[in-house]
């Protein structure tokens, strides 16, 4: 998963990282399902991310409702 992340240069949008962590790693790994009913990115995963990725990535949240 920390080449995955550290793969995405310069944009990774919320919902495309949450869908291929899911069909990659599985939902009860990294994701989960939110009140809305999408899939999300599980919280520590976030904190990671942001920590590996914080100065060569621009985290793109979703405009999902």
């Amino acid at each position: 998963m920390v080449e995955w992340f550290e793969a995405a240069r310069g944009y990774l949008d919320e919902e495309i990282a949450a869908y291929k962590l899911d069909q990659t790693f599985g939902r009860e790994t990294f994701t989960y399902t939110n009140r809305n009913g999408n899939t999300a990115i599980a919280k520590p995963v976030l904190q990671a991310f942001k920590v590996l990725t914080a100065t060569n990535v621009v985290w793109a949240r979703s405009s999902r409702a």
